[in-house]
């Protein structure tokens, strides 16, 4: 395709979101149930029939729709139980419903799968036309447990692209025994699911792990999911895979008391090899209701929201995501949480999410624990990690607001909440409920204002009202233990007064406390005199918040430590060339900045900037030539007393298990019994009062 033709059509996709859908409300338009299908009633038909037998099993009613044939519509007697021992196959303009259509469900027809009804309870396999209206189909998990060979409840499959329309409306379906309650194929076309009430589904993953279901699981091209209510599907409520044309809209989708990974999943490069081209996921509502309900992600973009990193060449495009809310209902003033709200990965491009909201009052929370060593971005409500050149960040999509442009088939246009909601995404589903035990914030997202508290599991930093940075214990809501670390800011009480203020992780990655009644704000107490305030990176550090001590640190994506609230390294924590510890100190009269780090001739040393006020040097540090080292910025204070050596690129010290500090070099390789093993060569070991051991 020409570009400029290409180019065309990508801002035709872009402008296809009339301005009406852009400054419509929040959240789904109708009530679960009541999304208009009056297409229903036009269905051509050449007889019917009412299912009048006393034997109320599939066979029967399979029976029944055989002897109509296409074009049809069997309906089951109200308020009556059929037992489904084998799948029910419909078949072209072939409908099964409910006699009357009752939205009631004492009044409708129950399908009951048997134990050892499976794969399915009803399929439209190659067929066209057909519809399951106003029936309760329940898969029988709550009598008969998980079992694999059940597969999905209600299937649709076509081949070559022969299903065209197939309906299910108004039913209830719950309880499936395996993976998903309703499954829409590749290669279907205009599938709509409509107005059903749908769940519960699977066992939550606080439950019992791996034996979660979704509530539809979605790939048809071109077709419409809306007016659904979906309760307690522990795996995604409404799954997309691709659907490329779909339009997903006015869903209620709702945690009670079941653990739900996510609400709404456009995660999967597969089967459509990423194509989301004018998928649509627009205007519906996720809430949790009570005190046990729990998303771990509301609507996840991005393959790597799901999985652990992103696949070269593995690409999601084209969706739009808009004016979808989020809120949470209160049971006896309980609320329930969420991990993520709307979360967008680097692996989209060509993406629009604007126009959604969550509610002021929701709560997210969880432990990010099982990310680490690289903790994922702190829970909240908009995160991403799209890379600058691909980001624009606007509230309109005819204007973005900081003036910034992308390439027209990479870029990502994000509302304008999502510019402090930057940082790793990796698997955020492996989030867990309850309070973290660590939290992880990029340069230019976290403050603290007086009389805020951030909480962990066991401690919590707090900003006084006397102006200290504290972190204490913290067992109970509201309730704090002893301080296990201070900055000292209540000595300078009087000095600092009552100024409105607050503490900032900047953008250019210093920790401070600010004054907040000027702008640009001015720094009252600085934590890192040797980072700047202001900056814009991709990759600029990390505050890290820690159950166990050091409680507070900030860390560079290079593993530097250039800030901690105790500098405690526990047994085999590793050292490796570039990395550094940095701290203040005064000397001379002046405030200068000392690195502890490794240099390439395998010795520890500690550094002292020569001039005050200097800032850190770009990391890793890179070491100079010995030519230069006289006129280096920094000046070596002390040094391990091993010999020097001549300089390499590999060296690495490790502070081992039997309490020694030790450095090696020269990787050695070689096989023993098909197995590798790496020796490293001895530089020095440090014993202690011993002194070392050189090599």
């Amino acid at each position: 395709m020409p570009e400029v033709e290409k180019q065309v059509k990508l801002d035709e996709r872009f402008n296809a979101v009339s301005l009406e859908e852009n400054s419509s409300q929040p959240g789904a338009p109708f009530a679960p149930g009541k999304w208009p299908t009056p297409e229903l009633s036009l269905t051509p038909t050449n007889r019917y029939a009412i299912c009048t037998s006393r034997t109320y099993t599939s066979e029967t009613i399979q029976s029944a729709l055989d002897s109509l044939g296409p074009s049809s519509i069997l309906y089951l007697p109200a308020s009556t139980v059929w037992s489904i021992t084998s799948p029910i196959a419909l078949r072209d303009h072939q409908e099964l419903a409910t006699w009357g259509y009752p939205t009631d469900e004492s009044h409708m027809a129950r399908l009951e799968a048997g134990k050892e009804c499976y794969p399915h309870i009803i399929n439209a396999r190659a067929i066209t036309g057909a519809a399951v209206r106003n029936v309760v189909v329940d898969g029988g998990q709550q009598k008969y447990g998980y079992e694999p060979k059940c597969g999905v409840m209600l299937q649709s499959v076509a081949t070559l692209a022969t299903l065209f329309i197939f309906v299910i409306d108004r039913c209830i379906i719950r309880h499936p025994r395996h993976w998903s309650c309703i499954q829409a194929f590749e290669g279907s076309q205009n599938v709509r699911i409509t107005n059903n009430r749908i769940g519960p589904a699977g066992i939550g993953a606080n439950r019992e792990s791996g034996k979660w279901a979704d509530g539809i699981s979605y790939a048809c091209s071109n077709g419409l999911v809306a007016g659904n209510e979906i309760i307690d599907a522990t795996d995604g409520a409404i799954v997309i895979f691709g659907a490329p044309g779909t339009l997903v809209i006015s869903n209620t989708i709702i945690s009670h008391n079941r653990l739900t990974l996510g609400a709404i999943n456009m995660v999967d490069w597969a089967p459509h090899d990423g194509n989301y081209t004018q998928t649509r996921v627009i205007n519906n509502t996720i809430k949790t209701i009570g005190p046990s309900g729990y998303f771990k992600t509301g609507i996840g973009q991005g393959p790597s929201v799901w999985w652990t990193s992103p696949s070269p060449g593995k690409i999601n495009s084209g969706a739009i995501v808009m004016n979808n809310l989020i809120d949470s209902q209160a049971i006896n003033d309980e609320h329930g949480a969420f991990g993520y709200g709307f979360a967008v990965a680097s692996d989209v491009r060509d993406w629009i999410c604007v126009g959604n909201v969550s509610k002021t009052h929701v709560r997210y929370e969880g432990d990010i624990s099982k990310s680490l060593p690289n903790p994922n971005v702190a829970p909240g409500p908009f995160v991403h990690n799209i890379s600058q050149n691909k980001l624009i960040l606007s509230d309109s999509l005819a204007s973005p607001s900081n003036g910034q442009s992308a390439t027209q088939d990479r870029r990502v246009i994000l509302q304008s909440h999502f510019a402090h909601g930057r940082g790793r995404i990796s698997s955020l589903i492996s989030i867990s409920p309850g309070l973290p035990k660590v939290l992880s914030y990029q340069a230019g997202q976290y403050s603290l204002e007086k009389g805020q508290h951030t909480c962990l599991d066991g401690i919590a930093m707090s900003h006084d009202q006397n102006n200290m940075i504290c972190i204490r214990e913290h067992r109970e809501p509201q309730q704090f233990g002893i301080v296990l670390w201070e900055n000292g800011l209540a000595d300078n009480h009087q000095a600092l007064g009552q100024l409105p203020q607050k503490l900032v992780f900047s953008n250019g990655g210093k920790l401070c406390v600010v004054s907040t009644d000027v702008s640009p704000p001015r720094i009252l107490f600085d934590f890192m005199p040797y980072m700047p305030f202001d900056g814009k990176s991709d990759k600029g550090p990390s505050l890290i918040l820690s159950n166990a001590n050091p409680y507070l640190t900030v860390m560079t994506p290079e593993s530097s430590l250039i800030f901690a609230s105790s500098y405690i390294f526990s047994w085999n924590a590793g050292f490796r060339l570039g990395n550094v510890v940095a701290r203040t100190c005064f000397h001379d009269g002046s405030q200068k900045t000392l690195l502890y780090t490794l240099s390439p001739y395998c010795q520890f040393v500690i550094l002292r900037s020569k001039v005050g006020g200097a800032f850190l040097p770009s990391l890793p540090l890179v070491w100079p030539d010995p030519t230069h080292e006289a006129h280096w910025e920094w000046e070596i204070i002390w040094a391990t007393p091993n010999p020097r050596t001549d300089r390499r690129d590999d060296p690495v010290m490790y502070f081992q298990g039997d309490g020694n500090l030790a450095s090696f070099s020269s990787l050695i390789s070689f096989s023993s019994k098909k197995k590798l093993i790496v020796k490293q060569g001895y530089i020095f070991r440090w014993q202690g009062p011993m002194g070392f051991c050189h090599a």
